[in-house]
């Protein structure tokens, strides 16, 4: 429930605690989500990147959790014939994200490895990546999606990333065209995971 908002009354008929609408909450959240917004380049050479033995002493929770994000720098091929053989391979799902958390008005869609028993598009988020096998990843650090390769193992159950969401949604908008199409193809469709 929105803070401040009353209970039987839509968001837009409801005054937050600081006496503003929704809309306006709103707003204001956008504009200062948009200050902190931060490009990190993607520096794979970064040696606080790789220590397999950090992920391997916690099992891969990250993993556990969710598939990681691509960017479309993982792809050499971003076309819609190029993209949906990749997909084919089995391991990537198609994801539909609320810009509107990041401070991006819309609905964008993007590429991250799937989750177990999630079809390609359509399905629910979260659970195991299809990927992560008994020895971690089944792709070597090189073939990995940005999401997994720019992630800082760390000793805590959170390792920071180099590649967040906001970043790939600003990334993949040029490609939603290629993506809907992809969507629409993939719905709801289960592959095997060939790796």
């Amino acid at each position: 429930m929105f803070m401040g908002e009353q209970p039987g009354k839509k968001p837009e008929e409801s005054n937050t605690a600081f006496g503003v609408s929704y809309e306006e909450y709103l707003k204001r959240k956008r504009k200062n989500q948009a200050r902190i917004y931060r490009h990190y380049p993607k520096d794979y050479s970064n040696p606080e990147l790789q220590f397999p033995e950090l992920c391997a002493e916690c099992g891969g929770s990250c993993c556990k959790n969710c598939g990681c994000t691509f960017s479309p720098d993982d792809f050499e091929d971003l076309s819609f014939e190029g993209l949906k053989a990749e997909i084919e391979k089995g391991y990537i799902a198609i994801d539909a994200v609320d810009g509107d958390q990041f401070a991006i008005a819309g609905i964008y869609k993007i590429l991250r490895v799937r989750n177990v028993g999630e079809p390609v598009y359509g399905g629910r988020r979260g659970g195991p990546c299809v990927l992560l096998a008994e020895n971690g990843c089944k792709l070597d650090f090189e073939h990995r999606p940005a999401g997994g390769k720019l992630m800082v193992p760390a000793e805590a159950t959170y390792c920071p990333t180099y590649y967040h969401t906001d970043q790939a949604i600003r990334e993949w908008s040029k490609y939603q065209e290629v993506l809907d199409r992809l969507a629409g193809y993939f719905y709801e469709k289960e592959i095997e995971c060939t790796l």
